[in-house]
C-alpha cells in the first residue's frame, strides 16, 4: 500500500473529503474511486440512491439491456462510464439497495411508472395476465442454441407486447447477478429481510453466492438485522427458508468472518411463539458459527426455542479467536454457555444486556476468566452467576458497568 492509499483510507467514510481528492488530478481520482463506491448506499443520502442504481444500470453488458427491452423495460440511454463501478462494492445492505432499486423505477420518467405493476381494473387484461405464465415458460432466457433461440423469436412479441403494460420485476435479478458477478467481493454484508413483501421482491442471494462463491470468500462481517420494524407484516416462513439457505451456503465459503450479528427480536404481536425463526434457521446458524477459523466478536439478540442447545457449543469452538460476546434478552441459559465463559481464553469483553428469563443454578463454579471489559444489564442482578463471574474475573477486569 503507498502513501496515498492510506492517508485515503483514513478518509473512507468522509464523503466530502473524497470528493475533493477526486478533483486533484487522475492518479488521485483512480484511487478515490474504489473506495467511494465501496459503500455507496451509506455515504449517499437516501433521496439520491437512484442515481447509484441508474450508474450500475449502465455498466450491464448489452445482453442483460436486451433481456429488459423484451420486458417492456425502457433503459435509459447512459454513456459508457469511465469504471466498472460494481466490482468497487464491498458493503451491501440489502434493505437499502431494495429502497434504491424501487426509488429508481418510481422516478425514472424513461420507464413505466410502476416497476411492479399493480392489477388492472380491465377484465380482460387481468385474464391476459393470468394466462401469460404460460408464454413465459416458453420464453429462454440463456438460449444454448439457435432452437432455443427460435423459440423466443416466436414468443418474444407476446412478451414484449405483456409487459409494455406490467413491467417485469427481474431487473431486480439482474442488478444482483451483476453486483455478484466474478470480480465483486463483499467484505460486509448486512440483511434487514430477504423480503420485500410491498414490491414482492424475493432477495434470494444463495442463489447469487452459488452462481459466484468468490462473491463472500472475503466477507469479514455478516449482520442479520430484523429490529426494525416493517411497515407490513413479514412472512416469516419465507424469510425462515431463505436465511437458512443463505447460510447453509455461507458456511462452506464464508468462513473468515471477523464479526457476526443476530437481532431477531420476539415479535410480540400474539401467539409470539408462532412469529420467529425456526429450528432450520437455528441448526444453520451454528453450522456457520462452527465453519468459522477468525471469529472475535458475536452479538446475538434473537429467541430460539429452549430444546435447541448448538448455539453456546458452537461459540465453544471458537475459544482461540472470540474476544466480544454480547448476548442481549436471553431466554435460557445452559452448561455449554457457563462452560464457554472457562473456554473463551481471549474473551476481553462480555456485555449482558437487557435482562434474562433464567437463573443460573447457586452450586455452579467458575475457573479464572479473561474478561477485561464486563457490561451487565439490570434484570441480571438476581442470578447466581453475574456474581460467580465477577468473582472469576477481579484479576484482569478493568471496567465495569451495571446498568
Amino acid at each position: 500500500m503507498n502513501f496515498l492509499e492510506n492517508i485515503l483510507l483514513h478518509l473512507e467514510d468522509d464523503l466530502y473529503s473524497l470528493y475533493s481528492c477526486l478533483l486533484v488530478n487522475r492518479y488521485w481520482c483512480r484511487h478515490t474511486i474504489p473506495l467511494l463506491w465501496s459503500q455507496p448506499f451509506e455515504l449517499v443520502d437516501e433521496t439520491s440512491t437512484h442515481k447509484i442504481i441508474r450508474t450500475y444500470i449502465s455498466c450491464l453488458p448489452k445482453e442483460s439491456k436486451k433481456r429488459f427491452r423484451i420486458g417492456g423495460i425502457k433503459l435509459p440511454k447512459y454513456e459508457k462510464t469511465l469504471f466498472d463501478y460494481p466490482i468497487f462494492l464491498k458493503k451491501f445492505n440489502t434493505q437499502k439497495f431494495c429502497r434504491a432499486l424501487n426509488k429508481t423505477f418510481l422516478t425514472s420518467t424513461t420507464t413505466p411508472q410502476y416497476f411492479y405493476s399493480n392489477k388492472s381494473k380491465n377484465k380482460f387484461n387481468n385474464i391476459l395476465r393470468k394466462q401469460i405464465k404460460l408464454f413465459k415458460g416458453f420464453y429462454i432466457i440463456y438460449p444454448k442454441n439457435n432452437f432455443d433461440k427460435s423459440i423466443n423469436k416466436c414468443f418474444k412479441p407476446i412478451l414484449k407486447q405483456y409487459y409494455s403494460t406490467y413491467p417485469n420485476p427481474y431487473l431486480a435479478k439482474e442488478i444482483f447477478y451483476l453486483l455478484f458477478n466474478q470480480y465483486v467481493t463483499f467484505k460486509n454484508l448486512i440483511i434487514n429481510t430477504c423480503l420485500d413483501n410491498r414490491y414482492k421482491m424475493n432477495i434470494e442471494l444463495h442463489l447469487f453466492i452459488q452462481r459466484n462463491p468468490n462473491s463472500l470468500k472475503n466477507l469479514s462481517t455478516f449482520e442479520l438485522d430484523f429490529v426494525k420494524k416493517l411497515s407490513y407484516n413479514r412472512d416469516w416462513e419465507m424469510e425462515d427458508f431463505l436465511l437458512t439457505e443463505l447460510l447453509n451456503k455461507m458456511s462452506e465459503i464464508a468462513i473468515n468472518l471477523k464479526k457476526i450479528r443476530i437481532e431477531v427480536p420476539r415479535d410480540f404481536r400474539e401467539p409470539w411463539e408462532e412469529r420467529r425463526l425456526t429450528t432450520r434457521f437455528h441448526q444453520s446458524l451454528c453450522k456457520l458459527i462452527e465453519s468459522q477459523t477468525k471469529l472475535k466478536i458475536f452479538i446475538s439478540n434473537y429467541y430460539w426455542d429452549q430444546s435447541e442447545i448448538c448455539l453456546y457449543e458452537s461459540l465453544t469452538r471458537q475459544s482461540n479467536t472470540l474476544t466480544h460476546l454480547t448476548l442481549m434478552e436471553l431466554t435460557h441459559s445452559d452448561h455449554h454457555f457457563r462452560r464457554g465463559l472457562s473456554l473463551w481464553k481471549n474473551l476481553e469483553t462480555l456485555e449482558l444486556l437487557g435482562g434474562s428469563d433464567f437463573l443460573t443454578p447457586s452450586d455452579i463454579e467458575l475457573e479464572q476468566l479473561s474478561i477485561k471489559n464486563l457490561f451487565i444489564g439490570q434484570n441480571y442482578e438476581p442470578d447466581p452467576l453475574i456474581s460467580k463471574i465477577l468473582k472469576s474475573s477481579n484479576i484482569n477486569l478493568s471496567k465495569l458497568i451495571l446498568d
